[in-house]
């Protein structure tokens, strides 16, 4: 996976996204698979004021909907910020436009915030998702306009 943010000099800021060296275009869910082992956020990079949702998903493909797992944020010098435990719960794609559909298992954290309940900074996030002896990991963006 890789993804780079560039503003070219203006006030307009691009995304570029590449899983398994396939280009992305749109939302990253859509190209999910069963065989990916670690977590792929949605929306990403995350952003307090979008009108789409206050929410920020992560997949847990792996992990069957209607299962606890524990959740941990860390920052990206692994200062621990979030700890919780979530259910996962069954996600359905249905995408016309790329001709993707399914069902994939994700957590939802309804808002991003610390544990005093504040915003996160704007920066990389790192979540690591324990169920039993699993553990996944994954990278998030917190983007603050």
């Amino acid at each position: 996976y890789s993804a780079t943010f560039d503003n070219n000099g203006n006030a307009f800021w691009k995304l570029a996204e590449i899983v398994n060296n396939i280009p992305l275009t749109g939302d990253s869910i859509i190209i999910v698979k069963k065989s990916l082992a670690n977590i792929l956020p949605f929306p990403l990079p995350y952003r307090y004021n979008d009108p789409s949702g206050e929410s920020i998903k992560f997949s847990v493909d792996d992990i069957e909907s209607g299962l606890q797992v524990d959740v941990n944020i860390y920052t990206i010098s692994m200062d621990l910020i979030y700890s919780s435990n979530l259910e996962t719960k069954a996600y359905v794609i249905n995408d016309p436009s790329t001709n993707v559909y399914g069902q994939i298992s994700i957590i939802e954290w309804d808002k991003p915030v610390d544990m005093s309940g504040e915003n996160l900074g704007s920066g990389v996030y790192i979540i690591v998702v324990k169920h039993g002896n699993d553990y996944k990991t994954g990278k998030f963006v917190i983007f603050n306009d």
